[in-house]
C-alpha cells in the first residue's frame, strides 16, 4: 500500500502558527410567529483582504416544479459561498416535483454541501486560514407538503434550528449576535414588527462592534404559508435613539439599585424619567414617520430586489 506523502515541515509549521481565518460578515435566521426572518449585513470579503458591499441573501421560488421556496444567506468567502448556492439552485430547479418537499430539498442541499466541501474546501491550501475558502450558510426551506424549516451549516454539516433554538447566527458577529438574541428572543412566537426590530438592532450592534461586519442591512421574510417577501430597505432610524436611551438608563438604574444606601425614591424617579424620555421619542418619531412616509415608500420600492423564480 502506498503511503500518502508527508507534508513539508515548513508548510506544517506555517499552518500551526498562522491564525485560523476569521469568519467575515454576519447573517442570522430568526423564527417568529408567522415564519422566519433572514437578515445579513452587506459587507463582503474577497480573499480575506478586499472588502466590498453586495447582496448576501438569495431567495428562490420553484413554482415550475412543486411550488417550493428556498432562501440562502451566507457568511465567509464570497465566491465559494455563491458557487455552492448557484449549484444548489441549479440542482433544485431540475428536481421532479415529488422531490421538492422540504425534506427532499434538504437532502439535496446536504449532498451538494458535502460534495462541494470535499471537492473544493477541504483540499484548499488555505482551508481554515486567513484568505481561505471557508463559508457558512443559513437556509430557510418551505414546501406545501411539509411546511417551513430553518437550517444552519458548519463545514459540510447542516442542522435544523428548532423552536427551542429559536435562531441561527453565523459569521464574525455570531457570538455577539447570540448574546443579544439570548435576551431579546424570549420565545419563537414574536410578531413581525418585533422580530424586525430585533433583527435590525442586532445587526446594528454587530456592525458597530465587530470588525469585518458593516454596510447596510438586508432582511427577507418567509412565512408559514410560503409567502416570500422581496429583500428590501427598512426604516430603522428610530431604533438607535431608543437603544441608546435604554442602555444608558438601565446602566444607571443598575448602579442605583445596587446602592443600598440610596433612597427608594431615587429609583422610582429614575424609572419615571425613562418613561418620559421614551414617550417623547415615540411622539417625535411618529410625527417624522408621517412626514417621510412617501420617501420611505420610494426608497423601499427602489431597493427591493425581486425573488428569483423558476
Amino acid at each position: 500500500m502506498i503511503s500518502p506523502p508527508k507534508p513539508h515541515p515548513l508548510k506544517a509549521l506555517l499552518r500551526q502558527r498562522l491564525p485560523k481565518r476569521p469568519a467575515v460578515t454576519s447573517a442570522c435566521g430568526l423564527k417568529f410567529s408567522e415564519g422566519v426572518l433572514i437578515c445579513a449585513d452587506t459587507e463582503m470579503s474577497y480573499g480575506g483582504e478586499l472588502k466590498a458591499q453586495g447582496i448576501k441573501i438569495f431567495p428562490y421560488e420553484f413554482d415550475s416544479n412543486g411550488g417550493s421556496r428556498a432562501i440562502f444567506a451566507y457568511s465567509g468567502a464570497t465566491h465559494y459561498a455563491k458557487m455552492l448556492i448557484q449549484q444548489c439552485e441549479y440542482v433544485l430547479q431540475r428536481q421532479l416535483p415529488d422531490k421538492m418537499t422540504r425534506q427532499g430539498m434538504l437532502d439535496t442541499i446536504k449532498d451538494e454541501l458535502c460534495k462541494f466541501h470535499h471537492e473544493h474546501i477541504y483540499k484548499h491550501p488555505q482551508y481554515q486560514m486567513i484568505g481561505g475558502p471557508d463559508f457558512w450558510l443559513v437556509v430557510a426551506l418551505w414546501s406545501p407538503t411539509d411546511g417551513l424549516g430553518v437550517y444552519e451549516s458548519s463545514d459540510d454539516a447542516i442542522v435544523e434550528v428548532t423552536d427551542s433554538d429559536m435562531y441561527a447566527a453565523i459569521g464574525a458577529g455570531a457570538m455577539l449576535a447570540r448574546y443579544l438574541l439570548h435576551s431579546l428572543m424570549m420565545h419563537a412566537y414574536l410578531k413581525v414588527a418585533d422580530i424586525a426590530t430585533v433583527a435590525t438592532f442586532v445587526l446594528a450592534e454587530v456592525k458597530a462592534w465587530i470588525q469585518g461586519c458593516g454596510g447596510g442591512s438586508e432582511l427577507v421574510i418567509l412565512k408559514n404559508d410560503g409567502e416570500l417577501s422581496g429583500i428590501g430597505w427598512f426604516d430603522i432610524s428610530h431604533i438607535d435613539p431608543f437603544s441608546e436611551v435604554f442602555q444608558q438608563s438601565m446602566k444607571q438604574l443598575f448602579l442605583r439599585a445596587c446602592d443600598l444606601e440610596a433612597p427608594d425614591g431615587e429609583i422610582t424617579e429614575h424609572i419615571q424619567m425613562l418613561a418620559t424620555q421614551i414617550d417623547g421619542l415615540r411622539n417625535r418619531f411618529r410625527t417624522e414617520s408621517e412626514k417621510n412616509s412617501g420617501a420611505r415608500a420610494l426608497m423601499k420600492a427602489l431597493t427591493t430586489r425581486k425573488v428569483t423564480k423558476h
